[in-house]
């Protein structure tokens, strides 16, 4: 099960909080005082053809005989503010891996923005090839229900060609996902009208050689912090976490 750990948080550029000058060297207080990022050290996966087993069908024949294997893959990032919540604009998360494989869809993605809930989850249809979907395209929800981990749930279609809806928790509606058809994924998330204190939920589609039975990962989460009197936003980072993601089949 998906589970967050804290890895060591570290100012980008150490010049940009450097003292100002003379009887000002209390003005640049460290800004990771009290702030913590969280990301996920076990990302979760879920084959597709094991889900349409769930629904008791067969893959459908055209994505059956496509090369390689599809999976859900859920990543978390959350943010701990002891103070200073409302200082912080932006957080971010990155997770790259080095084996064979692509990336075939982010949830969430930019071109689904509207599809968010007033207490901003946020739902889209997941196709049976792993695409983002408009969620009124679901068709009928049977009685199955999936988790894919820190609180990301599927509910699967009885539709053909749809394998069901996915619900996530997202802090604020401001998404920017980039990564499609590449190793390298990437989700930026800006502060709407409450602080990003939480975790939010991220899922990637991803594509990889049949019979691969694990894949890692290189995450990293990022926080843009604005100190205050005066000075530029810093960007605070978590070093870089080597993660793994057992795959089954």
């Amino acid at each position: 099960m998906l589970s967050l750990t804290t890895p060591k948080l570290q100012l980008a550029d150490p010049w940009t909080i450097e003292s100002p000058g003379p009887g000002l060297e209390s003005a640049r207080a460290d800004p990771r005082e009290g702030i913590a990022l969280r990301v996920g050290d076990r990302p979760f996966a879920r084959s597709i053809a094991r889900l349409y087993e769930l629904r008791g069908e067969k893959m459908p024949p055209d994505l059956a005989a496509l090369p390689g294997d599809t999976y859900l893959i859920t990543h978390a990032v959350g943010l701990v503010a002891e103070t200073g919540a409302n200082r912080i604009d932006r957080i971010g998360y990155t997770a790259t891996f080095q084996d064979a494989g692509s990336t075939i869809e982010l949830f969430p993605n930019t071109r689904f923005k509207e599809y968010f809930s007033a207490n901003v989850g946020f739902e889209a249809g997941v196709g049976a090839d792993g695409y983002a979907k408009m969620p009124t395209l679901v068709g009928t929800l049977g009685s199955g229900m999936v988790e894919l981990g820190a609180g990301a749930e599927l509910k699967l279609s009885t539709k053909a060609g749809m394998l069901g809806k996915l619900s996530l928790s997202i802090k604020s509606p401001k998404i920017q996902a980039v990564g499609i058809a590449s190793s390298s994924v990437s989700w930026q998330i800006d502060k709407d009208n409450d602080p990003l204190v939480g975790d939010q939920v991220l899922v990637q589609t991803l594509l990889v050689p049949t019979g691969t039975k694990k894949i890692t990962f290189r995450v990293q989460a990022y926080a843009m912090v604005d100190p205050g009197l005066f000075a530029r936003a810093v960007r605070l980072q978590t070093e870089p976490l080597d993660v793994g993601a057992t795959l089954d089949t």
